[in-house]
């Protein structure tokens, strides 16, 4: 057959010339999802299915967070493929956080129509944790800034002054041992 083809689907529309055959080169069908070709009378459908995994989107919340608190951090992983089609297949995606100097807490997630979702716990320790989405050879780096708790076992002291009473305390740290920030209003 010798002619024109025209080929729509998704995102897509071209026409291409024909001589004897049709070829389509992959870079053309970018977007996945169902295909259309009309040649002349004819016409015919072929689907297009996501490449391998390229790409990860990952969106991690919130950005700052109390020390030692359970299920406070969420990560969301989007699995895609180089041309940011949604891998609809399940796909393992591996969620590791840690904090310098702390081990890292790892989970492994399936995806679920391209989709991997998570909630882990806050370190005990305070400072800027990464969370690391991975899946395949394409990793994802968010930061969570993790900051001390409520303030816990403030110890004071109270001693006479010509003007009253001089209360002063020890400095002041959450349950885990971390430092609360300057600023911290403490009443007595």
């Amino acid at each position: 057959m010798n002619g024109t083809a025209y080929v729509f689907g998704p995102a897509t529309a071209f026409k291409t010339k024909v001589d004897g055959e049709l070829v389509i080169t992959g870079d053309k069908l970018r977007a996945a999802g169902r295909y259309t070709v009309v040649a002349g009378e004819s016409s015919g459908t072929f689907f297009v299915v996501p490449d391998a995994v390229g790409n990860v989107a990952f969106l991690a919340r919130p950005s700052r967070v109390p020390a030692a608190k359970p299920n406070v951090i969420s990560g969301t992983a989007f699995v895609l493929d180089k041309y940011n089609n949604l891998i609809m297949q399940p796909t393992p995606v591996k969620f590791d956080l840690a904090v310098p100097g702390t081990p890292a807490e790892t989970r492994s997630e399936t995806s679920k129509y391209g989709v991997a979702y998570v909630r882990m716990d806050s370190g005990k320790k305070s400072g800027a944790a990464q969370f690391v989405a991975q899946s395949g050879d394409t990793q994802v780096r968010r930061v969570v800034q993790q900051t001390a708790s409520d303030p816990c076992n403030i110890r004071m002291k109270a001693e006479p002054s010509k003007n009253g009473i001089l209360v002063t305390t020890d400095p002041i740290k959450d349950c885990a041992g971390n430092a609360v920030p300057d600023g911290t209003i403490v009443t007595f």
